[in-house]
């Protein structure tokens, strides 16, 4: 796929300003978490360094994955920019609109070939000046100015930008817009199934399912202003989204979307993102008060049922995948911004 620099820095533009801790940088950890296989097998945490996280959902959410990679540790990164062909062992040259600027904070002289420790995208030069936008600078996206050379540059990363619209689509190809908007009136089924057509047919399959979220998003916007969870997209799975709106739901202090601590047993097979020991979850807590059950922490065949009982479905007591139940919450939450 044919992605512009234009492309990648209008996104990366319109996240300057995000401060960690909001809703808009939990998205951003969200969806490179979201995006399968995770690096290193290592979810990132919303208390992390996210100056590499943020390249990547850039890279994500405009479909530039395959030219840039992805990654949450900056040096790690450089190996994969080395792979692609697209590393600059050099900080003193002049770099271009696009490329991905690394840095190294313990060296400040060139040349500097240490332990890369930060990462962001070149958005401008300009008489000798370096204008970059940079996530996790001072907690937050933010620019940075320097001039060209500057000892703190470990090197630059040269992606094999196209000339592609914002789009993100090649010739030929329909926007990813009017893929999303097919995706949405069904067109290319769900699932493994939608992805296995988008991407036999050329299209980023990350860069569609952003877009489908934006548009949903979009077309409830007036509902979205009073209900955070108007932008639900509505399946039969108990998965991490669906832990992850409810821990929101509940306030809770940690959102990951991972029940933990649970007995294993049939009853709960069918649920996406769950982990097996003790001490129990904190979500299944809040379930329980709320539906006034004995609180012992545990997705059991009980607490399973009166979830049930209370959003009127088939009660046997058993979350299976796919899922009656969680179809329901995702609906209440959507048009009633609660779950029952």
């Amino acid at each position: 796929m044919s992605v512009s620099a234009n492309t990648v820095l209008t996104e990366a533009r319109k996240l300057i300003g995000t401060v960690m801790g909001t809703m808009a940088h939990h998205d951003i950890v969200d969806l490179y978490n979201a995006t399968k296989p995770l690096p290193v097998g290592y979810q990132v945490k919303y208390t992390d360094d996210w100056c590499d996280t943020f390249v990547s959902f850039i890279g994500i959410k405009t479909g530039a994955t395959d030219l840039i990679g992805r990654e949450c540790g900056v040096q790690r990164h450089i190996d994969i920019f080395k792979s692609k062909g697209i590393w600059i062992e050099d900080g003193r040259i002049t770099p271009k609109a696009g490329d991905i600027v690394c840095f190294n904070w313990d060296d400040s002289t060139q040349p500097n070939d240490g332990w890369a420790d930060h990462i962001g995208f070149v958005e401008s030069v300009s008489n000798g000046v370096i204008t970059t936008i940079e996530g996790n600078y001072g907690r937050q996206v933010k620019r940075r100015t320097m001039p060209v050379g500057w000892g703190y540059i470990r090197g630059y990363a040269r992606p094999a930008y196209g000339t592609s619209t914002s789009s993100g689509g090649r010739a030929g190809q329909k926007t990813i817009e009017t893929i999303a908007k097919e995706v949405i009136n069904g067109a290319w089924g769900n699932g493994d199934d939608r992805k296995k057509k988008l991407t036999a047919a050329g299209y980023s399959y990350d860069a569609v399912q952003v877009k489908v979220t934006e548009l949903l998003k979009g077309s409830s916007s007036n509902q979205a202003s009073t209900n955070p969870f108007a932008n639900i997209v509505i399946n039969d799975k108990w998965d991490t989204d669906l832990n992850k709106y409810l821990q929101r739901y509940y306030s809770l202090k940690t959102v990951d979307g991972i029940i933990s601590g649970q007995i294993k047993g049939a009853w709960n097979a069918g649920i996406i993102g769950i982990t097996f020991g003790t001490g129990g979850s904190d979500l299944v807590a809040a379930i329980q008060k709320d539906l006034g059950l004995k609180v012992d922490r545990n997705m059991g065949p009980g607490t399973i049922g009166s979830m049930q009982s209370k959003a009127g479905t088939t009660k046997d007591k058993k979350i299976t995948n796919p899922s009656t139940l969680a179809k329901k919450i995702k609906q209440n939450l959507k048009s009633k911004g609660k779950p029952w």
